[in-house]
């Protein structure tokens, strides 16, 4: 394609650079796709929609021009398939363009795709896209994915990085779309894996839209939810069906911060059956101590799986000090009362 064609115009961007302007049904890109969507072999977004962006271009237009080559008669998407997609929703008729002209190998255009969106955001589903696509669709060796293409991709240049998201990749995509509107951190890979893939259907049906965990309410869970799993040898699937998570679920009343926390007080509940008596034996035996200083508060340790109690001592001055060390040394015996775990 000549660059006097007809069907490309000329647009000046604002250091002065006159671009080529592409009208869309030129690109082979989202045409022929059953699903309305086809960004083509060089894309590796998770996923195109993207609202800030869509503001940015209604406002001021397509600001960074999209990277494509000639090829066969028609033109080849190489890099701003975000841009394209948001100028297809916009109802744009034609689109800047810079052309590579020197004739380059596909898995080299992949590679391009990638340093024109270098230090743009990229998501963590959007490494785990371009990770596997550079191995599997592009044939590079984990030498050259791990050493250029990991930095592009905003990681260090290390084997457990691309061993992670590799891994990673292994998700069942309810998962993945969690994880990709960030419902759950992406650290928990590790921790999902463990899991079947019906059962990770099952906990992304169960969060999706409804509960809504901390990144370290969810990690806890499914740590605590694994652990479950392996002693009672079980499900985790059969787990959420049970009658106390439906009703979590199900309550019309809870936002969906509320249903996380009682999601997460009942997998505790599970994973340490005697809890419930448990820390109402310590509330009240520890009150015995506590009732004599408000600056003292003494509490079981985290993991609830370990003899031995935490103590939190709020101290200004030297008799604050004097006064906790006399409590604590009149107090020897109903200290060793709560030393050791009783369920």
């Amino acid at each position: 394609m000549a660059h006097d064609d007809p069907k490309i115009k000329k647009s000046r961007a604002g250091n002065g650079q006159v671009l080529p302007e592409v009208a869309l049904t030129e690109l082979r890109s989202f045409r022929d796709s059953r699903k309305g969507v086809n960004p083509g072999p060089f894309c590796y977004r998770y996923r195109l929609e993207d609202q800030d962006l869509e503001k940015s271009i209604r406002r001021c237009g397509i600001l960074n021009p999209l990277v494509a080559r000639r090829e066969k008669g028609a033109i080849r998407m190489i890099a701003g398939h975000k841009r394209l997609y948001v100028a297809c929703r916009l109802g744009m008729k034609r689109v800047p363009v810079i052309f590579i002209e020197k004739k380059i190998s596909d898995p080299d255009a992949f590679q391009i795709s990638l340093v024109s969106n270098w230090k743009q955001e990229i998501s963590d589903m959007d490494r785990v896209v371009a990770i596997r696509k550079a191995i599997r669709d592009f044939r590079f060796r984990p030498e050259r994915v791990r050493d250029t293409l990991l930095p592009l991709l905003g990681l260090p240049a290390e084997e457990s990085f691309l061993e992670y998201y590799r891994k990673a990749d292994a998700l069942e995509d309810e998962i993945k779309n969690l994880l990709d509107r960030r419902q759950i951190p992406f650290k928990s890979c590790a921790l999902l894996l463990r899991f079947s893939p019906a059962d990770q259907k099952a906990f992304a049906r169960f969060l999706d839209r409804r509960a809504h965990l901390t990144s370290s309410q969810c990690l806890q869970s499914l740590e605590w939810l694994g652990d479950i799993v392996k002693r009672d040898e079980t499900t985790l699937r059969d787990i959420l069906r049970l009658k106390s998570f439906r009703a979590i679920s199900e309550a019309k009343s809870l936002d969906p911060r509320q249903r996380g926390d009682l999601f997460l007080a009942e997998v505790r509940q599970r994973r340490f059956p005697g809890l419930t008596a448990f820390l109402k034996d310590f509330s009240t035996r520890s009150r015995k101590i506590t009732f004599r200083a408000k600056n003292l508060r003494i509490e079981p340790v985290a993991s609830f799986e370990e003899p031995g109690i935490e103590l939190h001592a709020r101290l200004r001055n030297a008799a604050d000090v004097d006064g906790i060390l006399k409590l604590l040394s009149g107090s020897v015996q109903e200290l060793n009362a709560l030393l050791s775990p009783v369920f």
